[in-house]
């Protein structure tokens, strides 16, 4: 594999045909509102100024009101570890399957895996720690839950 499309291909001159080379995509800037937590449910930390983050431009031609949090807790290190940020679409539409920002009776906010099964919802942690439990809301449940789909993660500065 190495000799064929690696760093010996590289070396020797033997790249494939038809390769696409890497260059850097167009940025744009989001502001940082606050803090998610992922863990367990709490309030969110809302910040008093608005400091902005570089994320790729294809994210805000996807939802213009796309907007950063910053991450706090481990219940979803396998994917995000804690400080990075998280960019919330909350023009686009969550699925079953995708990571989201979830904020329950208007006041908790957390950050998991969300998976819908007859309407009842399960915000399931990604974590190495075994202490993360699933969070189970019925549909027929009192809790007013509203979910924002995380398209993407980053280091809140640049490498």
């Amino acid at each position: 594999m190495s000799d064929e499309a690696g760093l010996a291909a590289k070396e020797h001159g033997r790249f494939p045909s038809g390769r696409i080379p890497v260059v850097g995509v167009p940025m744009a800037k989001v502001p940082l509102v606050g803090n998610t937590h992922a863990g367990k449910p709490c309030l969110p930390e809302e910040l008093d100024e608005f400091p902005e983050v570089d994320v790729p431009q294809f994210l805000l031609d996807a939802d213009p009101a796309s907007y950063g949090l910053e991450v706090d807790g481990d219940c979803m290190d396998r994917v995000c570890p804690p400080g990075m940020v998280a960019v919330v679409q909350p023009g686009v539409t969550a699925r079953s399957g995708d990571v989201v920002v979830a904020t329950i009776d208007g006041a908790d906010s957390i950050m998991r895996r969300m998976t819908v099964i007859n309407s009842d919802l399960i915000l399931s942690p990604e974590s190495h720690n075994p202490d993360h439990e699933n969070l189970y809301i019925s549909a027929t449940s009192d809790h007013a839950v509203h979910v924002e789909h995380v398209a993407y993660f980053q280091s809140r500065e640049p490498f």
